[in-house]
Formats: structure tokens, C-alpha cells, sequence
């Protein structure tokens, strides 16, 4: 199985990061935190499911879905898994769309073929996985870099000689979370009184070499202490401290 998987899954290092000691209260406001995350990535597919399943109720006779998807219609579940394939979302926003369907007069194994394809055979997903596949080939003319965008072998020995050296970096595309860790990281240093420039990482390659595949991530003295979190003004300042510390 691993011949067929991209080198950077299999050489990319686990990123060690010291648990801190959390009191009750900041183990409640990081619970917080995390619930409020996850509910604005699953709400706006929850949006879009109501949405469309309001749509079938109010516009779509119910003689089109039983005519389409109903038991009439042998070709039924091929159509629905057809229509669900292209569909990029999760389990919770294909569940108002089936409870409309199946109001409608859709068979249920109908509805399930078409929830299974959003879910399982989601063709945006199949793209993503296949930056981690490798291509059904015999030869590779040259090796692959960890980031598989055709890099060099000299611009990866460039990324790995760049996580041992010492300062403070920022691993992100350059979005609006990486800009706000910059910012609380550079807040951080100004009251250690540290004079520390801030390198900002944008290639994917040395991001990659680090471990990392959550950003934005915060790097201290070649040691990432941070990953896919915006960092407030005092935690950066903790986490430096403690890595500089154990220099």
C-alpha cells in the first residue's frame, strides 16, 4: 500500500509539541474555542442542505420527483448518484435534501445512493486525496518533492537545511489567520524585548519539511510549538519563552 502513497505522507515528521498545564477555565475558553471552529466549518453545508431542501418542498411538484426517483424510474439511483458525485459537503447538510426528497415521493434507496455519493464518491474530495496518490506510473523521471508541485531535489535539501535555523517563523499561505498569528507573535516579542525579525513561510515545500499540515504554525529556534491556531499576544509570549529557555 505504501508504494502507491506520495513521499511527503511517509517522510513528513510528527510535529512534538509540549502539552501546557491548563486550568479549568482556559480548558473551558480552548473548549469554547474549538466548538465555535468546528461549528463554522459544518454550519454554512447546514445552510445550503436547508436551503435546497426548502427549494424541492416549495418549487418542485412532487409528480417531477416521483417521475425522476421514484419506483417507476429504473435509471432512479444511477440519476441521484450522478447528481450527488460533483456535490462537495458533509452527512449534515445532505440531510435536509433527502428528508425533502423522500417527502416528495423519492424511494428511500434512491435517497441513500445519492446521500452515499455526496459523502463517499464526492468528486472535489477524490481530487484532494489524489495530491497524497501517486500517478500510475511505471518511472518517475525525477523524485517528487514533499509538496508535490514538481520541485527540485536541491529546493528540498534547501527546505530541510532551513528548519535548523534559529529565529521565530510563521508557516502560512499568507491568509488572514497567519496574519493575525504574526501580529500576536510580534506583540509577544516587542514585550520580551526581543529584537527577533519574524520570517514568514509561504513555500509548501518548507512548510511541509517541518511536519506541518495545519496552519498557520508557529516555529521557534527550528522547533514548531503551534499548529493550525491563532495564538493570543500571551500564549505566543509563553511559548517562546519556553523555547528559548531550552536552547
Amino acid at each position: 500500500m505504501e508504494k502507491h502513497i506520495e513521499n511527503f505522507v511517509l517522510t513528513a515528521g510528527s510535529v512534538d509539541i509540549d502539552s501546557p498545564h491548563l486550568t479549568a477555565k482556559e480548558r473551558l475558553t480552548y473548549a469554547k474555542e474549538q466548538m465555535l471552529d468546528t461549528f463554522k466549518k459544518v454550519f454554512p453545508y447546514i445552510l445550503i442542505g436547508v436551503g435546497i431542501g426548502a427549494l424541492i418542498h416549495n418549487w418542485i411538484p412532487e409528480g417531477w420527483v416521483e417521475t425522476v426517483l421514484g419506483s417507476n424510474n429504473p435509471f432512479g439511483v444511477i440519476l441521484a448518484t450522478i447528481v450527488g458525485v460533483p456535490m462537495y459537503a458533509d452527512i449534515f447538510g445532505t440531510i435536509p435534501v433527502a428528508e425533502a426528497l423522500l417527502s416528495k415521493g423519492a424511494q428511500l434507496g434512491t435517497v441513500l445512493s445519492f446521500m452515499m455519493a455526496v459523502t463517499t464518491l464526492s468528486l472535489p474530495s477524490l481530487i484532494m486525496l489524489r495530491k497524497a496518490v501517486k500517478p500510475s506510473k511505471k518511472k518517475e523521471k525525477q523524485k517528487s518533492c514533499c509538496c508535490g508541485s514538481g520541485c527540485t531535489p536541491e529546493t528540498m535539501a534547501k527546505a530541510e537545511a532551513a528548519k535548523t535555523t534559529a529565529g521565530v517563523k510563521v508557516l502560512g499561505s499568507g491568509c488572514a489567520k497567519c496574519h493575525a498569528l504574526e501580529e500576536a507573535v510580534r506583540a509577544a516579542l516587542e514585550e520580551l524585548n526581543m529584537d527577533t525579525a519574524i520570517d514568514h513561510v509561504t513555500d509548501f515545500s518548507q512548510i511541509a519539511a517541518y511536519g506541518v499540515m495545519t496552519t498557520p504554525a508557529l516555529v521557534v529556534n527550528g522547533k514548531v510549538v503551534s499548529y493550525g491556531k491563532v495564538l493570543k499576544k500571551s500564549e505566543a509570549k509563553t511559548l517562546i519563552q519556553n523555547a528559548c529557555s531550552k536552547r
